[in-house]
């Protein structure tokens, strides 16, 4: 039986007698309670009618809705709840779902006022149940709606569950049913089961608004609609290929201003685009990679957590007694943990060894495996010594399990399935041996560390990060990426760097029909990022009052990308070099709108005007960007490096 309970108006129904004395009872001291009494009676509100506030009044009954102490006060008058729950099912008056091979007897799993009832199918079970939750209301207030919640049978008829929904005067349920987001009882190896997260991801990447948005405010909403919308789901559940596909395609069309009523020319490859920003991309990561990442994160926290209630729970279900696994794993059940750990595979297809990155302290009454996790040595002992693996009689055994403590040494107690053969195996037992001599287990408990970062503490960043270095193009550079620069700007010059601007001659190559592929402003050779940017009579007299203005002539190079990564070569400071990042690429940015402008506007090419903007935008730029400087306008106007 599983029954999914509906609170009525929780929060402002609570009994503020009932809430204190459950404080009491859970040990908080008087002047707490005394703080938290004047917190919930004293305070004043008002309502908002037609935008204009009413009179204040005072809340006469329970806890605020919106206040952001409610939810922690209301957590612990949920707590009494839990307690009657396992107050009941250890005297046998409600009988909860016991998990095999010997695994403890789940009851109910709560979250703030989301609850779930788990139970054996029982008339009596059922009306026990009933019982429980109207006593629960009669002291607490807390009104459960019957009527609105829903109880679900699994492996039972239609005639038996609509006796026990007579006994609950609840609805029928089904699977699968949303719980606290997440769809319980959906099969999510299934395409259509991705559907809402596709839907919204075409909503918030909606053709509109990349009509509306710069290059720069497209990136920023691909990256943030990645990190916000599909994490809740990727966190849990594996995503199958043809979604991710589906997913990187609206992503990808959206970034190159395109959608599905427009078709659009991605100039640089997609795998480019998601490679970090230190080796040449524009840094919006793989949504594989995300979700590879997230379900890794399990094992992690299956290992530093190992007391945990869902640790517990998925060694009793999946938990073989004649299969040895770092990670207990059944086959027989197609559950979203059977999906997380094959996920070591991937990780070795990508040639990173999940087991090389977690190592850990051996503790007292440590749960470390002596052969399957790293805890001594350069790598897990299995991989090792994997003669003496194979001939070892527990293969699940754990450290401490091996050890034989002496006052000043230990001693390892060995159990073979034959004895030791002369050769390979004795001299790898001697090589074990002398890797064991004088190791002395921690005071305290287990510590793990992720060996990808600093600290030690595993982040799901860092295995992306691992991953998309993998995959990343050797063909990238980087390209300076100053916050003092709007970002739409440093895309431009990122597109410049890769030589993937939309001038004549790459539209021609890709089939678009351009006519002459002369420059449009001279007329005298053909239409390159080189030409129009660099050696165009119109963008040769921009460069030349650009380096009379900076000081810089015959420094910055004669081909597009060098003058892009000019600050490199350049000696000077910090400041000075970022400086001149800024100019050049605002001398780039504006040349090619100068040109833009020219073509489709007919506006005359002002080799004046585009210095004018060139100078006051980057002061503009400095002046709000670059907290650290102080950019006066006469120096800057005059001489901007000096």
């Amino acid at each position: 039986m599983l029954f999914k309970v509906d609170f009525e108006k929780a929060y402002d129904m609570v009994n503020w007698n009932f809430l204190d004395s459950v404080m009491g009872q859970m040990g908080f001291p008087d002047i707490w309670r005394t703080w938290i009494r004047n917190c919930v009676s004293s305070t004043r509100a008002s309502v908002l009618i037609n935008g204009s506030p009413t009179g204040e009044f005072v809340a006469s009954r329970g806890l605020r809705q919106g206040d952001p102490l409610s939810p922690f006060l209301f957590s612990i008058v949920m707590e009494a709840l839990s307690v009657s729950i396992r107050m009941a099912s250890g005297s046998g008056l409600f009988n909860g779902i016991r998990l095999p091979n010997g695994g403890i007897v789940i009851t109910h799993c709560m979250y703030a006022d989301d609850t779930l009832f788990l139970g054996d199918w029982s008339v009596q079970n059922g009306k026990n149940l009933a019982r429980i939750l109207k006593c629960f209301h009669m002291a607490s207030g807390l009104k459960i709606n019957f009527f609105k919640s829903s109880m679900i049978g699994i492996g039972t008829t239609a005639v038996e569950e609509d006796l026990m929904i007579n006994v609950l005067q609840c609805k029928r349920g089904k699977l699968p049913f949303q719980h606290l987001g997440v769809p319980v009882g959906e099969n999510l190896n299934r395409i259509k089961s991705w559907d809402p997260v596709i839907d919204k991801f075409k909503g918030k990447l909606s053709s509109w608004k990349a009509r509306t948005l710069s290059f720069g405010g497209r990136l920023t909403l691909v990256k943030s609609v990645l990190g916000s919308l599909p994490i809740y789901f990727m966190s849990l559940f594996k995503m199958p290929s043809a979604v991710v596909r589906k997913l990187e395609g609206l992503r990808r069309d959206f970034l190159w201003g395109g959608g599905s009523d427009k078709r659009s020319i991605p100039w640089v490859k997609w795998e480019s685009v998601m490679a970090p920003r230190e080796v040449g991309g524009l840094g919006i990561g793989s949504i594989r990679d995300l979700n590879i990442a997230l379900l890794t994160k399990w094992k992690w926290s299956f290992k530093v957590n190992s007391s945990a209630l869902w640790v517990n729970v998925i060694k009793a279900v999946h938990w073989q007694p004649r299969k040895h696994a770092q990670f207990p794993s059944n086959k027989v059940f197609g559950s979203a943990w059977n999906n997380i750990i094959s996920i070591e595979e991937v990780l070795k297809a990508e040639n990173i060894d999940i087991n090389k990155l977690l190592k850990t302290t051996v503790g007292n009454n440590s749960s470390v495996l002596f052969w399957w996790d790293w805890w001594i040595g350069p790598s897990p002992l299995k991989e090792m010594f994997p003669n003496l693996f194979m001939l070892e009689k527990h293969k699940m055994c754990k450290v401490t399990e091996k050890m034989v403590s002496h006052e000043r040494d230990n001693d390892w107690r060995w159990e073979w399935v034959r004895s030791l053969a002369p050769g390979i195996e004795t001299l790898q037992l001697q090589q074990c041996l002398q890797l064991l001599q004088g190791f002395v287990s921690a005071d305290g408990p287990d510590e793990w560390r992720w060996e990808a970062n600093d600290d030690g503490l595993f982040s799901v960043k860092s295995l992306r990060h691992i991953l998309e270095l993998n995959r990343t193009p050797v063909d990238l550079n980087p390209v300076i990426w100053s916050k003092w620069i709007p970002l739409k700007v440093r895309c431009f010059a990122w597109k410049v760097r890769l030589n993937k601007i939309p001038v004549k001659t790459a539209l021609a190559r890709r089939g678009v029909q351009v006519g002459s592929e002369e420059c449009s402003m001279c007329f005298n050779h053909l239409e390159t990022s080189n030409h129009v940017l660099l050696h165009c009579a119109f963008a040769a007299k921009v460069w030349y009052k650009v380096f009379e203005w900076c000081g810089l002539f015959g420094a910055l190079g004669d081909d597009i990308r060098d003058r892009i990564d000019c600050h490199n070569i350049m000696i000077g400071s910090e400041n000075m070099k970022e400086k001149v990042a800024v100019i050049v690429m605002a001398s780039v940015w504006f040349i090619w709108l100068a040109r833009n402008d020219f073509i489709f506007n007919s506006c005359p090419l002002n080799v004046d005007g585009v210095m004018e903007k060139i100078r006051v935008y980057t002061y503009l730029w400095l002046k709000y960007r670059a907290n650290r400087l102080d950019v006066m306008w006469h120096r800057w106007f005059d001489r901007p490096l000096s």
